[in-house]
C-alpha cells in the first residue's frame, strides 16, 4: 500500500473544501501527487481501494501505466478513456475490475515541477464542468505550491551552504551572522518546506531546484 501523507499538513488554498468537491466527483477514490517524477513524489496521497494500491505496488503498474505515462509527459486534462497510449500490461482493465471504472487525469508543470491528479468513479464518465473544476482545485494547489520558492533568498543562502557539507558555525562565519540567527533561519526554512530535520530540508530544497 501506498504510504501517503495527509494534505492538510501542507499550506494550500480551501483544502478541506476541496477534498470535499474532489471526492464528490471520485466515488472510486484519487491519487494526488506534487513534484511527481518516476523516481517518486515529494508528497503522494491516494484514496484508492486499498486492494487497488497493493496490486498496484506489487505488479509495479506505475511504470506501465499510460495515465502517469501521459501525466509525466504532458499538461492538461484527460478523461481516462481518452488516453491513447498502449496499455501493454492491461493496467486500466484490472483497474475497472477494483471499481475504476471511468475517471480522468489532470497534470500541470509548474517552474519544472510536475503535479499529477487522477480521479476514478465505478457509474459514468465525468461530465466537462467536473473536469473543470477538478482542475482549477488542482491548478489552484500546484500555483500555491510551486509558483514562488517556499523559502526565502536568506534560507536559501544559509540551506545551499550547508548542502556544500559546512557547518552552522562555519555558515554563520561566512555570512557575517550569529549562530543563533543561523539555526533561526533554518527553522524557518523547515517550517516553509514543512520537514522536521534540517537534512530534509536541504535535501527538498535540492530536488526543488531552490539551490
Amino acid at each position: 500500500m501506498l504510504e501517503t501523507q495527509d494534505i492538510r499538513h501542507l499550506d494550500l488554498p480551501d483544502v478541506e473544501t476541496g477534498l470535499q468537491e474532489i471526492d464528490a466527483v471520485a466515488r472510486s477514490g484519487f491519487f494526488l501527487a506534487f513534484n511527481m517524477s518516476t523516481l517518486g513524489a515529494d508528497f503522494a496521497t491516494t484514496t484508492f481501494p486499498e486492494r487497488w494500491q497493493n496490486l498496484y505496488m506489487a505488479k509495479n503498474y506505475a511504470s506501465s501505466d499510460p495515465l502517469m505515462i501521459w501525466a509525466l509527459g504532458n499538461d492538461g486534462r484527460k478523461r481516462w478513456s481518452d488516453v491513447t497510449f498502449p496499455d501493454l500490461d492491461n493496467v486500466l482493465r484490472t483497474a475497472r475490475e477494483h471499481g475504476l471504472v471511468y475517471g480522468g487525469i489532470l497534470a500541470a508543470t509548474i517552474n519544472g515541477h510536475k503535479s499529477i491528479l487522477s480521479v476514478a468513479r465505478p457509474d459514468r464518465q465525468l461530465h466537462d464542468h467536473e473536469i473543470g473544476r477538478l482542475d482549477k482545485i488542482f491548478r489552484a494547489w500546484s500555483t500555491a505550491l510551486f509558483e514562488v520558492p517556499a523559502i526565502t533568498e536568506k534560507e536559501t543562502i544559509v540551506l545551499k551552504h550547508l548542502s556544500e557539507g559546512h557547518s552552522i558555525e562555519d555558515v554563520a562565519a561566512q555570512i557575517q551572522l550569529s549562530v543563533p540567527a543561523v539555526k533561526k533561519r533554518i527553522e524557518s526554512a523547515r517550517r516553509r518546506l514543512q520537514v522536521r530535520t534540517t537534512i530534509e530540508a536541504v535535501a527538498l530544497a535540492i530536488r526543488r531546484g531552490y539551490i
